[in-house]
C-alpha cells in the first residue's frame, strides 16, 4: 500500500511525465494532476472464483482498492475480452475507457525437431508420452481435478503426467497425493529453456483453470504445435477458438473422456496440434506493443 499510494505519488509528481501505465490493478488509488493514468486489469479472477487462496485482508484490500482505481483512470487495458467483460458486469462503467489488447508469445516457444529433445528427457527422466500441465501449483489452476481424470483413466499406466510450476499455497494435499503416484511427476519450477522442451516432448497439454485473465501457458504450447485441452472458462475458450479441446473444469468425468481421445487418437492429435500452431500465429508482442501505443497516443 505504501509503495502504490506513497511512493509512486510522490515519484510521479516529481517527474514530468505525461502518461503512467500502472502494470497492477491494486494502485496507485489516487490520481496526479496532469499525468494520465492506464491501467491494466489482467483478471478479476479474485471476485469470480472462491479458488483464490489469500488471506482475507489482501482480499479485502484488493476488492476495495479495485474499485477507486478503476474510476481513477484515464483508460483501461485487459489482456481479454473475458476480462473486460468482468469489469463490464461488476462495476459502473460509464465513464471508463475500455480496451482489449490480447497478450503475445515469446519467440523461443516454437516447434523443435526431435532430435534437438533428447537432453530434456533424460534430465528429468519423463517417459516416451507425455501429458504436460505448466502453472504455479494453487486451487485457480485446478489441478486436482486434472489429477483425478487421469488417475480414473485407462491411459495411465501408458502417458506419464508431467507437471511443471512453483508451489502456491492451498495445494498441499493434492501435492502430497502426486508424491504417491508412479506416473505422475511434479518438476516444480523449470527453466524457460526446459519448458520450451517440454512443450515440444508432450503429446498434449491440458489446463483445465477455473479463472485466467488471459492464458499464457496453453498459447505457449500451441506455439510449439502441441494440442490442448483447456477449460471452457473465462478468457480459454477466446485464446484458443476452435484450436483446442475446451471442457467443464468441474466435470472430472467430461476430462477423463478428453484425455483419453487425446491419447488414443493420434490423427486427432495431429490435427489438432496443427490447428494450434496456426491460431497461435494470431498473437505477437509486436502487436501488444503497437496496440498498447495507439491507447497512449489516443488519451
Amino acid at each position: 500500500p505504501f509503495r502504490d499510494n506513497i511512493a509512486v505519488r510522490r515519484y510521479l509528481k516529481r517527474e514530468d511525465f505525461d502518461v503512467f501505465h500502472v502494470t497492477r490493478s491494486t494502485g496507485p488509488v489516487f490520481e496526479v494532476n496532469g499525468v494520465k493514468m492506464i491501467r491494466t486489469i489482467h483478471d478479476l479472477c479474485n471476485r469470480y472464483t472462491d479458488k483464490q487462496r489469500v488471506d482475507k485482508l489482501s482480499k479485502l484490500y484488493k476488492d476495495v482498492v479495485q474499485d477507486r482505481v478503476l474510476h481513477n483512470s484515464d483508460a483501461i487495458i485487459c489482456p481479454s475480452n473475458s476480462t473486460r467483460k468482468q469489469i463490464l458486469d461488476l462495476f459502473d462503467t460509464q465513464s471508463l475507457e475500455l480496451y482489449t489488447t490480447h497478450l503475445g508469445v515469446d519467440t523461443e516457444f516454437r516447434e523443435k525437431p526431435p532430435g534437438e529433445l533428447e537432453t530434456i528427457q533424460s534430465k528429468h527422466d519423463i517417459g516416451e508420452k507425455v501429458i504436460l500441465f505448466v502453472g504455479v501449483v494453487t486451487p485457480r489452476k485446478n489441478l486436482q481435478t486434472l489429477v483425478d481424470a487421469y488417475l480414473q483413466s485407462e491411459i495411465r499406466d501408458e502417458y506419464s503426467l508431467v507437471i511443471a510450476g512453483g508451489e502456491g499455497p492451498g495445494e498441499a494435499a493434492v501435492l502430497n497425493q502426486i508424491r504417491d503416484q508412479e506416473n505422475i511427476q511434479y518438476l516444480g519450477f523449470v527453466s524457460k529453456a526446459d519448458l520450451v522442451d517440454l512443450y515440444n516432448t508432450a503429446d498434449f497439454f491440458v489446463y483445465p483453470s477455473f479463472c485466467e485473465g488471459f492464458g499464457l501457458p496453453p498459447l505457449e504450447a500451441m506455439a510449439c504445435g502441441t494440442p490442448v485441452i483447456v477449460s471452457n472458462r473465462s478468457s480459454l475458450p477466446e485464446v484458443v477458438k476452435d484450436a483446442g479441446v475446451k471442457v467443464d473444469p468441474e466435470n472430472t468425468e467430461e476430462l477423463r473422456e478428453q484425455l483419453e481421445q487425446m491419447a488414443t487418437n493420434a490423427d486427432f492429435r495431429k490435427t489438432m496440434g496443427r490447428k494450434a500452431k496456426e491460431r497461435a500465429t494470431h498473437f505477437s508482442w509486436e502487436r501488444t506493443a503497437k496496440e498498447t501505443t495507439e491507447i497512449y497516443e489516443s488519451i
